[in-house]
């Protein structure tokens, strides 16, 4: 019986990953379902917000925000379907601004077996490059990110190249506003056309600052589309967090509105949280009421 469910739900998932690739096949319009979305468990608790926070963790939702870091980190994401996503990034600046190398895999080959298919795999992999740097006295931030996509769904092979852009600027009395171009490329190329990528606009804003010993942070993003036929997706996301000595910890909690392409918008919580113990931070987030089970993301970092 394990057996069965096992299959059936590998056969939902290559279903809804693929779809987008067979319909731009058939000639319609269908987003890209490469795994775009943050990897880092900050970000994820967020709601995925963070286009005005500054720090590598949310590289991925602004390029900007990797100006002035200095580090490497880990990320592992686990899903109910059995699918991992496994990431690495090194990141180094100096005096000319930031460069960031980022790797990204998510393997679905439990998948491909229990489908009863052998020598194949199927699952995404990214590499991308990634520099940014500061300006106006470290008040203002750019950066530009280019990135190489290959997918492979159970042999059908599929490539292209995605580029991001944004820019940050803090405004005072612990604002700040940021706002970027994510995911512009041609698409996927398959036999008939291409699935284009799901490129957005990403306006957002960000406050941080205290209450007595507490510290505070609140983030929100909106998701514009570029294509007609979509919707604007909501990010927000809120942190209480402190420092006792050298240590410091956080918690998070974030929501995501999520509009799905012909169907009903759907909505999902995060929760999570972090600890720092000197250079060294550790973060975990969890996600509830994804459409193909919860996730859990775990990310490890050390600054230099």
């Amino acid at each position: 019986m394990s057996k069965v469910v096992s299959t059936c739900r590998g056969l939902l998932v290559l279903a809804a990953w693929s779809h987008p690739i067979r319909a731009a096949a058939q000639g319609s319009v269908g987003e890209s379902g490469f795994p775009f979305e943050p990897m880092h468990a900050q970000p994820v608790a967020f709601g995925g917000a963070g286009v005005a926070m500054r720090g590598a963790p949310f590289a991925l939702v602004n390029p900007a925000a990797l100006a002035g870091a200095r580090g490497a980190e880990l990320s592992h994401r686990a899903s109910a379907t059995g699918a991992r996503d496994y990431a690495m990034a090194v990141t180094h600046g100096g005096r000319w601004g930031t460069m960031r190398l980022a790797a990204r895999r998510r393997d679905w080959g439990d998948v491909a077996r229990d489908l009863g298919l052998q020598g194949v795999t199927a699952g995404e992999q990214s590499l991308s490059f990634t520099f940014a740097r500061t300006a106006v006295a470290d008040h203002m931030a750019w950066g530009l990110s280019v990135a190489r996509l290959d997918a492979d769904y159970v042999g059908a092979h599929t490539a292209t190249w995605a580029f991001d852009g944004g820019t940050q600027a803090a405004i005072g009395r612990g604002f700040s506003v940021g706002v970027a171009v994510l995911h512009a490329g041609q698409g996927f190329k398959t036999s008939g056309d291409r699935a284009p990528l799901p490129t957005r606009i990403r306006p957002g804003t960000a406050w941080q600052g205290r209450i007595g010993h507490v510290r505070l942070a609140t983030v929100t993003d909106l998701a514009l589309p570029i294509r007609s036929g979509t919707q604007p997706d909501l990010h927000a996301g809120l942190q209480l967090g402190g420092t006792w000595g050298s240590a410091s910890a956080a918690a998070r909690a974030g929501y995501r509105s999520l509009a799905s392409p012909g169907g009903p918008r759907q909505g999902s919580w995060e929760i999570g949280g972090g600890l720092t113990l000197g250079p060294f931070t550790a973060d975990m987030a969890y996600i509830f009421g994804v459409v193909l089970g919860d996730e859990r993301y775990i990310s490890l970092d050390v600054r230099w």
